[in-house]
């Protein structure tokens, strides 16, 4: 974590500057799911384990492979002096991390406890730390078609 910059302004930061400018098709831009970050709670410790620049930006199913290309080849090699490709421990190797997703396929990933159409009782069931996972104040833009 830089001396000025916790891990939400930085993916706001990536968004707004690296992101925002170059993607005119129609997305929502957040940094949901886990990560200290995402709640606030990032600290210089978290730096040591798959810290760094990262975001989610969901698009329609027809723009997924064409958003993905674009970002993979307009992504510049650093951003706010951090690289913006870094270890993934789980995948093994140096990457990007930013995911282009279907909401969707990202819910269902993320939340599989909750079916399509949830009822109250199962709203009520799911434990709180899949809504804190998501809050929607970490949403940096949604643009549709004009």
């Amino acid at each position: 974590m830089t001396a000025s910059e916790n891990g939400l302004e930085l993916a706001r930061a990536l968004y707004v500057e690296v992101v925002a400018p170059v993607l005119a098709t129609p997305h929502t831009a957040c940094l949901i799911g886990g990560g200290s970050e995402v709640l606030g709670y990032d600290t210089e410790r978290s730096t040591d384990h798959e810290w760094g620049p990262r975001l989610q930006i969901f698009v329609e199913r027809d723009a997924l492979d064409s958003v993905q290309a674009l970002i993979e080849t307009t992504l510049p090699d650093s951003i706010h002096d951090l690289p913006s490709r870094w270890l993934a421990l789980a995948q093994g190797k140096v990457a990007h991390h930013i995911e282009i997703e279907i909401t969707d396929h990202w819910l269902a990933q993320h939340l599989p406890m909750l079916p399509a159409e949830p009822d109250l009782a199962v709203w009520l069931a799911a434990p709180n730390n899949t809504y804190f996972s998501s809050p929607p104040e970490r949403c940096f833009a949604t643009t549709s078609a004009s």
